[in-house]
């Protein structure tokens, strides 16, 4: 407050970035309390949330945000979005944890004989993927050839069944591709964000999960 009036500025912010401000300014400063400028403080949260959904939202539809061979998030996309997640768990108190998948390798998916299979075989894998989450479960690219899933909301143990029952139903599922049947299978890295941990943290934990799994091909390892 001012002796002659008042001026608030209130940020219009969200979990990953700050768009504008809203400011108030009066002439008199007994016209405005401190739990008036709490109110305010929470309409300036939910509208820099809503204006980074619209943004967001903007940003798909113009498919600036999805990788063009699976059409889910994009790695800076996807990134971002679990960033958010991570901040949204420290605040709120609930597990969230992150899982780290790839198709293993194999001669009959090898991209140098069979440059046509990828494509198929990765949209085999995701669709079967897709039909494991819940509607505010997360789906995207870590990177080049790794995907990742974030669970929201669910204990460690969970999270295992979860990763192990996706993991048997890709290895038992059969690819179809004209004449040829065959099956793949996939390893998945699963690590919990702990506590005092950040994005890089859990991110770290997982891939070096999924790096052991990799070792043993068809395999689900789980940070403890």
């Amino acid at each position: 407050k001012l002796d002659s009036g008042f001026f608030i500025s209130i940020p219009l912010k969200s979990y990953s970035g700050n768009y504008g401000a809203l400011f108030i300014e009066g002439a008199n400063s007994a016209d405005v309390t401190s739990y008036e400028v709490n109110i305010l403080k929470t309409l300036a949260s939910h509208a820099g949330s809503t204006i980074e959904q619209l943004h967001f939202a903007d940003m798909l539809k113009k498919g600036m945000l999805l990788d063009p061979n699976s059409g889910l998030l994009n790695t800076p996309a996807f990134m971002r979005r679990l960033n958010e997640e991570v901040l949204r768990s420290i605040d709120f108190g609930y597990p969230m944890t992150l899982c780290l998948i790839e198709v293993d390798k194999y001669k009959a998916i090898d991209p140098t004989i069979y440059p046509e299979r990828s494509d198929i075989v990765l949209q085999h894998v995701l669709d079967i993927v897709q039909s494991k989450l819940r509607p505010y479960d997360l789906l995207g690219r870590a990177d080049s050839k790794i995907f990742g899933v974030v669970l929201i909301d669910i204990a460690i143990n969970d999270a295992k069944h979860w990763a192990e029952r996706l993991r048997n139903e890709i290895a038992i599922s059969i690819v179809k591709i004209k004449n040829d049947s065959f099956n793949v299978t996939i390893s998945i890295g699963v690590a919990q964000l702990g506590k005092d941990e950040a994005l890089e943290d859990v991110f770290s934990n997982a891939k070096e999960m999924l790096r052991l799994s990799l070792l043993k091909a068809n395999t689900v390892t789980v940070f403890e």
